[in-house]
């Protein structure tokens, strides 16, 4: 059988165009579902050749994202007065009152969206994890049992 997902799709349906096979011959053969085996079918009859391509997965908007001016703003001010996302959001909201800023007011928990993304920090040469520009390997946080219980699982055992 073929390794490569576009040439097995493309193989499965000229199979079943000659007409030589069903769909539920061609699906065993294929190792591919019933289902999945007429979705190919009715795509490529729809749309060519090229629809044997691979499509992307990611959503094709995404209603929650951060407006890329805001997102910006929010990078310089972290780089000019560093801190965290509740300080970037209160600086935000005296800058621009009457913008609607995503995030909850000053005084509530999670500022939500306001900080940017690890991926946007990145982008922008920032370090997103603080921890590790503190030198915290996580080594320190192991967790070590007491000597007492340590002793008491050696006596009932």
């Amino acid at each position: 059988m073929e390794t490569n997902p576009k040439k097995q799709r493309q193989h499965c349906y000229r199979d079943y165009a000659s007409g030589q096979w069903s769909m539920s011959e061609l699906c065993g053969r294929y190792q591919i579902s019933r289902p999945t085996g007429y979705k190919w079918g009715d795509r490529i009859e729809a749309e060519g050749l090229k629809a044997v391509d691979d499509r992307s997965r990611a959503p094709n908007r995404h209603p929650n994202r951060t407006p890329e001016h805001v997102a910006r703003e929010t990078l310089l001010l972290r780089e000019k007065y560093g801190g965290g996302a509740t300080k970037l959001h209160q600086i935000l909201k005296r800058r621009h009152p009457s913008r609607n800023l995503p995030g909850p007011e000053y005084g509530q928990r999670n500022p939500g969206s306001t900080r940017p993304s690890s991926k946007e920090s990145a982008q922008a040469g920032l370090e997103a994890s603080r921890r590790r520009a503190l030198g915290d390997s996580g080594a320190e946080r192991a967790v070590v049992k007491p000597l007492w219980i340590s002793l008491e699982i050696a006596e009932k055992g």
